[in-house]
């Protein structure tokens, strides 16, 4: 599995191989790399970049990610700053980290709990962060967030959107 959007597509050209159809392969990942150009020149265009916790596990159990993963790379193209990004790959996160990394916005992508929004909304100790007070706190399709293929680029639009409403959902 793939750690990096570049590795995404080495993967889909692979596959392509495999299955006899190269000049598939080369479209689909064309299309990636002209969708991802869109949304990183608007991205660039960012300058009071916002702060995203971006969560894959919900408490107790809570766990997210650092740089070296596509999904660090996926909020840095939309301009925003993954707080946990002095972390590498994939980790479990004590409640006092994100408590004091304070993100202006929260994602996650958790789907099985019944109201994962409502269930961080709801943390003792989280009301002082500003995701929190502010209710950005969103939920984003995991489908199109935690698996490395070409369905990244859905999950990129809805992150996008949730951290930045004003300027990608025009």
């Amino acid at each position: 599995a793939s750690d990096s959007i570049e590795g995404i597509y080495e993967d889909i050209m692979f596959f392509a191989s495999v299955l006899r159809v190269p000049e598939s392969g080369v479209e689909i990942v064309e299309n990636m790399k002209l969708k991802i150009k869109e949304f990183r020149k608007i991205g660039e265009t960012i300058k009071d970049k916002k702060t995203v916790y971006f969560e894959i596990s919900a408490s107790p159990y809570i766990y997210s990610f650092g740089s070296g993963v596509f999904l660090n790379e996926m909020i840095e193209i939309i301009g925003a700053k993954n707080v946990l990004s002095d972390h590498n790959m994939w980790i479990s996160v004590s409640e006092e980290t994100i408590i004091s990394a304070n993100p202006d916005v929260i994602i996650t992508n958790v789907d099985y709990i019944d109201d994962p929004v409502a269930e961080i909304m709801s943390r003792p100790g989280w009301q002082n962060i500003t995701a929190i007070k502010n209710k950005w706190v969103y939920r984003v399709d995991n489908d199109v967030t935690s698996h490395n293929n070409h369905k990244i680029i859905e999950g990129l639009r809805q992150m996008a959107e949730a951290v930045y409403p004003d300027i990608f959902l025009k």
